[in-house]
């Protein structure tokens, strides 16, 4: 299986939350710097106010930003790090994309794109058609404060789908027609999932390579094939 990632942005928003993080910090002791030294200078009273609330503000502001991306990009393992692991062994007619396409995670398989849709939170999750449920406990809410919420995973992985779809049709209109799925990744250890009928697969990261192989999908014409490969490719440096 080859692997391509877009290191360069990977790199980006890693420096963005640190940078923020730091950016944020010193906004937030600014502001308490000045509530202390403000009764020293002659200044007007309303700056006393509204200045230290404008550095409250702003650094939190900045902070949370800064945390969002550390947490997200700054930490390993990261989600496509995960999906790394979980997906290697496959074999040379699977690549696996990156933030190189118009959708964070795709995998090329023999039988079409496959786009992934990574879920990093824990909680207990009931999905039903198209419904998710998630049970909530005091302990989980202090525990994973900060994640990423939920959303509905069925609607994203239907709207990404469709932007392949858009993608293919604007940059190869013979393959417009290709047929475009999805999977639905957990990938924290500690999720619990209870799947009833759904439209779009759920699976836990540990058990995606099975659950590929186990599918029972026509392949795609050998030509269409290399066809998405070359699309797909990333441009040479």
């Amino acid at each position: 299986m080859q692997i391509i990632r877009d290191e360069k942005l990977v790199a980006r928003r890693k420096k963005i939350g640190q940078i923020a993080s730091l950016v944020g910090i010193a906004v937030l002791l600014g502001g308490m710097a000045f509530t202390w030294l403000a009764p020293n200078w002659d200044v007007p009273v309303q700056f006393t106010i509204y200045v230290p609330f404008l550095a409250l503000l702003v650094g939190f502001i900045l902070s949370s930003i800064g945390i969002y991306h550390t947490n997200r990009w700054g930490r390993s393992p990261r989600p496509d790090e995960i999906l790394d692991k979980s997906l290697k062994g496959l074999g040379g007619e699977y690549n696996l994309y990156h933030f190189a396409l118009p959708v964070s995670h795709l995998l090329l398989t023999p039988s079409g794109p496959v786009v992934l849709i990574v879920k990093t939170e824990g909680r207990e999750y009931t999905v039903e058609g198209d419904r998710w449920r998630q049970r909530f406990s005091l302990g989980t809410v202090l525990r994973f404060m900060g994640q990423e919420g939920l959303g509905n995973p069925t609607k994203e992985a239907n709207y990404q789908i469709e932007q392949m779809r858009r993608s293919l049709a604007k940059h190869a209109p013979e393959l417009a027609d290709t047929p475009v799925t999805a999977i639905i990744v957990f990938t924290a250890d500690q999720v619990t999932l209870n799947v009833g009928e759904t439209s779009i697969p759920v699976v836990r990261a540990a058990k995606l390579k099975g659950f590929l192989r186990s599918r029972a999908i026509k392949p795609l014409p050998r030509a269409t094939y290399r066809e998405l490969e070359e699309l797909f490719a990333p441009p040479a440096e």
